[in-house]
């Protein structure tokens, strides 16, 4: 047996005093909370794209100053951090590269 609840919720912006602090607190309709968390999360997923783009450039960068031999797996590596456009894509490839070199 369903039991159905009739509730009204205020929705704004309300401030909350609790502990003399005072906090602003967002309400959204369920509508507009959808829309808004899907923002954020292609906000995040595009910020980690470019953390991910900035770290491969740091590492590739690192690796060529300190090269002192150039065998074959360190060249694959240098490769991997300079193609890869995602860390998943470059995960991926290095799984690889260790099953071929094992």
């Amino acid at each position: 047996m369903a039991t159905e609840y009739n509730l009204t919720v205020y929705t704004g912006v309300c401030r909350d005093s609790q502990d003399g602090t005072k906090q602003l607190t967002l309400t959204l309709p369920l509508r507009w909370a959808n829309i808004l968390s899907s923002v954020l999360a292609l906000l995040v997923a595009v910020a980690g794209g470019g953390i991910w783009r900035i770290a491969a450039c740091a590492l590739h960068q690192i690796r060529v100053r300190h090269a002192t031999q150039s065998d074959p797996l360190r060249q694959q590596v240098q490769t991997l951090l300079r193609n890869n456009v995602t860390a998943v894509s470059a995960l991926v490839d290095a799984v690889r590269i260790m099953v071929a070199w094992a």
